[in-house]
């Protein structure tokens, strides 16, 4: 419910909060459990430790506050509403990544650093509150590109930035990307949620080819997804959304 949600979105901020505040508490998956501290007294080392994680966490809230959306009519007030916690949920995301940042753990910073891409990569520039996101989205995925031990978070990563190059119309620069990652040639190793990104970023890449009037390039890069008829589909917009719900929540 929606009480629910905001009720979680209000302790997972109070969560992150507490953790910038105190250096004594450690929060981390590898916590044994002779090693947790769940009294008043800290350890010998003089620091709470607990086990769990905080990206963790707010992939969970990112998973859930995607369901919301996609159980609720986009026309309504209650989508509205729902829409506007954006706000406080890119306020965690930025609270927890200088948490990640503070901790020097290398792999979760770049989990953060793509959910926050997540929530920037289809907004212009343009658009009010969405200023400087270019910028943005260069420095965290160049981090990502560098950092990350997974494939399926650099392989996002790369097609969040092409899309939003695509976006803003710097079709060499996106296409420069696209060819140089290899993914037409793996993208079907991946998961469904991966594929879908991809299938969205060739849609803007080929858009963006149409705009700068490169038609052969439009063609080719919008083929793919037109034929057959399945377009919705591959692009998870509206048909078999019951196949999609939970696809949805690992993009």
């Amino acid at each position: 419910s929606d009480e629910a949600f905001a009720n979680a979105l209000n302790e997972t901020l109070e969560l992150v909060q507490i953790l910038l505040k105190n250096e004594s508490i450690i929060l981390d998956d590898d916590v044994q459990d002779d090693e947790e501290s769940l009294t008043d007294q800290p350890n010998e080392d003089g620091k709470w430790h607990c086990r769990g994680s905080l990206v963790s966490t707010c992939t969970k809230l990112d998973t859930e506050y995607s369901k919301l959306l996609q159980n609720s009519d986009q026309h309504s007030e209650e989508y509205r509403l729902r829409l506007s916690n954006n706000h406080k949920i890119m306020q965690i995301f930025e609270e927890a990544t200088e948490w990640a940042i503070s901790q020097k753990k290398k792999q979760q910073i770049c989990q953060m650093y793509l959910l926050k891409v997540k929530y920037i990569y289809y907004r212009h520039d343009s658009q009010k509150g969405a200023e400087g996101g270019q910028q943005k989205i260069e420095q965290f995925c160049k981090y990502i590109y560098t950092n990350d031990e997974t494939q399926r978070i650099r392989t996002q990563a790369i097609l969040y930035n092409i899309y939003n190059l695509a976006l803003h119309d710097k079709w060499f620069q996106a296409r420069d990307l696209m060819l140089m990652s290899h993914l037409q040639e793996s993208i079907t190793n991946a998961d469904i949620g991966t594929q879908i990104i991809y299938n969205r970023t060739m849609v803007q890449l080929g858009l963006c080819a149409f705009r700068m009037g490169k038609m052969e390039d439009a063609h080719l890069a919008l083929t793919d997804i037109q034929s057959g008829n399945r377009s919705r589909e591959l692009l998870a917009q509206g048909t078999l959304t019951f196949v999609f719900l939970n696809v949805f929540n690992s993009l």
